[in-house]
């Protein structure tokens, strides 16, 4: 790409100065992390320093540069490393004269020094690995003033954060751009006054991709002065007008392109456009006429509803709508990925609202809401909200127009920017946080508080509970509230617990049946010969032993022989536990309960009217396994397929026989969307991350992660995350939606989790905080387990759900065997019969309505699909943006034409040729971006 323009996308809206002034700070901050960076990369330049490179000297040089690779944050992966120092050992005289060529070679460009060093070393053998992180690595160990370390997943973060639109290409390509990229932001730093190296520059970009503190700092920044802009320029036509003169010169021409057909307001946009694009000043009474002339062409009032601010907006939107939605999208992804929120699940991508949300028609202000999955829409919820205008941030949570306290908030305001901090952000949200959870909850009638439904069928039943537990403990020698012996908790307010020393002697909860079940402390000999599931406390031959009995409220409640037993194993818990002073679950006890249990005026107050206090955390003795019913019916709503009960019967029956699914399909047929709608009906919790091709097990399974005093501590990573709680160690059940999963290095990514999903156990190379090895385990006949910070249970459940995009399968990673038949691949194609009818329904899920152009898109859409098959999502995007002026040329260039990638050229043109009928096409328009695009001869 050439440098002006490159520079222009980096530089020309601001948000790189903003943003850099807010890493400036950041650096100084605790949570900036990459210190090592500079540390050992400059260990290496002082090495390097002098160095001659020779076949004596290369393998030691290898080695050297391989062990200073952290092993967190890595420079480059190991595999790439061990790869090269195998192919030093093996042609030592051959890797010496690479390195000094890649190192010293001043007339070619880095490009073709390291597609020369590529090129030789797979001529040495095909399969060796030797990826842009590793030149990266290697270039900055020589160097980290000139050259900088290199992740793909920060240059596609940059492409994607300054819209710049080049293709992914060969290794040495990608490394080439990346460099350059960060030299012209070097330079353009060095004329604001700055003294940088190439590492800083890298190490900036690094944390805006990675440090979400940055990230929304930098955006709220970024964001605001733009409302500010705006603002200024709904007050003044003159100031506004005379910045749409400014504007850049390639950005009015495709607007003038955008309006030519348009009529009315379209068609005073065009004029005032082709004006100023002739070498015209339009001042403002000229631009009056203009509107006055198109006006009377129409009969009624088309200016009605429109004044100059509005009319004028898209000018200046257009070119920073995608920015500023990016920017909006990363900070509701922030506030979704607070930790204090990690155990809930929002809804992706909504609400994000930006200076157009008000129906297109433009205004100073922007905003993003956070609500539960659990609600249809933004509407009912209690919402994370966070809103910037020209009076700065807010942030707090709002209630929904159709949410019952509508109106009533809690927010917080910084108009002083300076002031706005990602810590005071997250701070005040955590303070919101109860608020935002109790408003979101459903009340439920009866007489008994909604607080106990988990636990009690009605007031009876609990003081029946409340009761026996008193009875218990006073045979325990506990008559009264605040012995520190025992606990009385109520975990996540689902289980009713009373403990006693180090065991659990009563409990209620419901069972998967939703009936209320009891866990009681019994003589084992009593209980040995029956059905119920039994949990030993006590192995001890000279000792009574005491088991953990489940069973049915009513069949304990009606028993006395078990009632007798209950009390002979209170007799060997007083024993067991006569030296102890305090039971470790009285961290959990909750003091209102403790004393309901104690006092029956207070009991009944408190099962009425609920509890007031906050509720306790809670460590379990014995805690389930999760579990999913897969005999219920599998339902997808607000989703269309063509052949959706085969899909489905697919998916069901996959699932059903222990099967993981990867749903495969050309771009947009759905396959995300109905991944995530299979867990919906299911019930079953999910987390949902795209694959890359930097995934590593230090991210899939999880690796060793420095504290703050220089220790490390192991950290599971996204699998182990989906089967146990990290901060109580009780066993989840979250499913796993991986989105284009061949994009990651299957293999290298999953590593030891194909052993464990076939049955094995599994021992990692990791040990927990409390010295004990790590090891993945599937549950088999377990139905509960003791939490504890080292064993990580698959539950017999747990499902991984991928997605794969058949149209980059062959370009991407392939996928083992071994892999593959760990999985059923069920494809979700694209309508084989496309017709208006079709289109119709599609229209009508898509809520587009009074749609003037369903035969021409469904004629645009079987033409495409001769070419190239896509699915209906697609379809949806040149849906929505045709809808209003039928600007079709348009559509077809932002969302169909780059789907060709890869296609013969005179497929595209043939292509061309066909859709050019449409009175709604540009056919020039269509073959001049064909050439620009594809490099087609026309």
């Amino acid at each position: 790409m050439d440098q002006d323009k490159l520079r222009k996308l980096l530089t020309n809206d601001g948000y790189i100065a903003l943003a850099f002034n807010r890493y400036q700070r950041f650096k100084q901050s605790n949570t900036y992390d990459e210190q090592y960076k500079y540390d050992i990369l400059s260990d290496l330049n002082e090495y390097f320093t002098g160095l001659e490179i020779t076949e004596d000297n290369v393998v030691e040089v290898v080695k050297y540069v391989e062990k200073a690779n952290p092993s967190k944050g890595f420079f480059a992966f190991w595999t790439d490393l061990s790869d090269l120092n195998e192919y030093a050992n093996e042609k030592p005289e051959e890797v010496a004269r690479l390195l000094n060529n890649l190192y010293f070679n001043n007339n070619d460009s880095i490009e073709q020094r390291i597609n020369h060093f590529r090129q030789t070393g797979k001529a040495h053998n095909s399969k060796i690995r030797l990826g842009g992180a590793l030149f990266g690595y290697l270039l900055a160990a020589y160097n980290y003033n000139q050259y900088p370390i290199y992740k793909d997943g920060v240059l596609d973060y940059i492409k994607e954060s300054f819209n710049i639109n080049v293709k992914s290409g060969l290794v040495s390509e990608n490394y080439q751009f990346y460099y350059d990229i960060l030299q012209v932001v070097h330079d353009y730093f060095q004329e604001q006054g700055y003294s940088l190296t190439i590492l800083d520059v890298q190490d900036f970009f690094f944390c805006l991709t990675s440090y979400d503190k940055l990230k929304v700092e930098s955006a709220v920044d970024f964001i605001y002065k733009e409302a500010v802009d705006l603002a200024a320029f709904s007050k003044d036509d003159e100031k506004f007008l005379a910045k749409i003169h400014k504007c850049n010169r390639d950005v009015l021409n495709d607007l003038r392109k955008r309006y030519q057909q348009g009529t009315k307001v379209n068609k005073i946009r065009y004029q005032l456009i082709d004006q100023i694009l002739n070498g015209e000043t339009v001042n403002l009474e000229q631009f009056e006429q203009i509107k006055n002339e198109i006006s009377e062409e129409n009969e009624k009032n088309i200016l009605r509803n429109w004044n100059n601010f509005k009319i004028l907006f898209q000018f200046h939107y257009q070119p920073i709508q995608r920015k500023v939605e990016f920017e909006l999208a990363n900070i509701h992804k922030a506030i979704s990925d607070l930790e204090h929120f990690e155990d809930h699940e929002f809804v992706e991508g909504d609400v994000i609202n930006g200076f157009n949300w008000n129906r297109n028609l433009g205004g100073s202000s922007t905003w993003v809401a956070v609500y539960p999955n659990s609600k249809v829409s933004h509407k009912e919820a209690a919402q994370l909200y966070l809103a910037i205008d020209k009076e700065g941030v807010k942030y707090g949570v709002l209630h929904g127009t159709e949410h019952p306290q509508h109106g009533e908030r809690d927010i917080e305001t910084d108009t002083d920017l300076t002031k706005f901090t990602f810590e005071k952000m997250k701070e005040k949200y955590e303070s919101v946080y109860p608020r935002f959870i109790q408003d979101n909850e459903v009340d439920f009638d009866g007489e008994l508080s909604s607080d106990f439904d988990n636990v009690f069928d009605s007031v009876e039943q609990a003081e029946w509970v409340f009761n026996f537990a008193s009875q218990s403990l006073s045979e325990l020698g506990i008559e009264s509230p605040g012995n520190p012996k025992a606990a009385v908790s109520f975990p996540s307010k689902k289980k009713f617990h009373v403990d006693f020393g180090r065991w659990l002697i009563f409990s209620t909860t419901r069972d998967r049946n939703k009936s209320i079940q009891v866990a009681v402390a019994l003589l084992y000999k009593d209980v040995k010969d029956t059905n119920y599931k039994t949990e030993l406390f006590t192995q001890y031959d000279e000792k009574a032993q005491v088991a953990l009995t489940y069973l049915p409220f009513e069949d304990f409640k009606s028993n006395e022989d078990l009632h007798e037993s209950h009390h002979q194993a209170l007799q060997v818990a007083l024993s067991e536990f006569k030296n102890y002073n305090k039971s470790p679950y009285r961290k959990s006890n909750n003091p209102t309960l403790e004393s309901a249990v104690f006092d029956q005026n207070l009991r009944k107050k408190v099962l009425v009217e609920g509890l007031n206090d906050e509720e306790p955390e809670v460590t379990e003795n014995i805690v389930e396994i999760p579990t999913i019913d897969f005999k219920q019916e599998l339902t997808v709503n607000n989703l269309y397929f063509e052949n959706k009960e085969l899909i489905l019967k697919q998916v069901k029956t996959a699932l059903e026989n222990g099967k993981h699914i990867i749903l495969t399909g050309p771009p947009g047929t759905g396959k995300s969307k109905l991944a995530k709608a299979i867990c919906n009906s299911y019930g079953a919790q999910f987390k949902m991350k795209t694959a890359t091709s930097d995934w590593f097990t230090y991210e899939t399974m999880g690796g060793y992660r420095p504290n703050i005093d220089g220790t490390l501590s192991f950290q599971p990573g996204l699998f182990l995350n989906c089967f146990k709680d990290g901060q109580t160690n009780q066993p989840i059940n979250k499913w796993l939606i991986i989105d284009e999963m061949n994009r990651a290095d299957i293999d290298k990514a999953f590593g030891s989790l194909f052993s464990a999903l076939t049955g094995d156990s599994i021992e990692l190379n990791f040990q927990s905080d409390s010295a004990r090895q790590i090891n993945l385990l599937p549950q088999e006949d377990e139905t509960s387990v003791v939490p504890n910070d080292y064993e990580y249970m698959i539950p017999n459940d747990w499902r991984l759900i991928g997605t794969m995009n058949t149209l980059d399968k062959a370009s991407l990673y392939e996928m083992s065997y071994a892999f593959m038949r760990r999985f059923a691949f069920i494809p979700v194609g694209v309508p084989k019969d496309i017709n208006d009818e079709m289109v119709e329904l599609y229209l009508n899920k898509w809520g587009v309505t009074n749609y003037s152009y369903t035969s021409v898109l469904t004629f645009i859409w079987q033409q495409i699909n001769d070419i190239r098959q896509i699915g209906p999502a697609i379809v949806e995007d040149i849906a929505k943006y045709t809808a209003i002026d039928g600007d079709f040329t348009s559509a077809i260039i932002l969302y169909v034409l780059p789907q060709f990638e890869g296609l013969l050229d005179q497929d595209i043109l043939e292509f061309i040729n066909r859709i050019s009928q449409v009175d709604q096409i540009n056919e020039d328009e269509l073959k001049s971006f064909a050439e620009d695009f594809f490099h087609v001869k026309v």
